[in-house]
């Protein structure tokens, strides 16, 4: 029984996590059509907050998810 729990809720998290990539997809490219193509320019303090929350995350399943880059300039 614990095993057939795990199995459906490692499936619930799973279909969660590409519901919100998907969404994070959706909500880059609107920012992107709203700043004419350009990128999102973030200020000092925000990158230093966006890289302190990162941290311990995979960079490559932030890469792969499309995550904000925030040491490109």
């Amino acid at each position: 029984m614990l095993q057939w729990l795990r199995s459906r809720i490692g499936l619930y998290q799973q279909r969660y996590i590409e519901q919100l990539v998907k969404e994070n997809r959706a909500l880059k490219k609107q920012l992107l059509e709203l700043n004419n193509g350009q990128p999102i320019r973030l200020f000092p303090q925000e990158k230093k907050r966006l890289d302190e929350k990162r941290k311990g995350i995979d960079p490559d399943l932030l890469k792969s998810i499309g995550a904000i880059d925030i040491d490109d300039d």
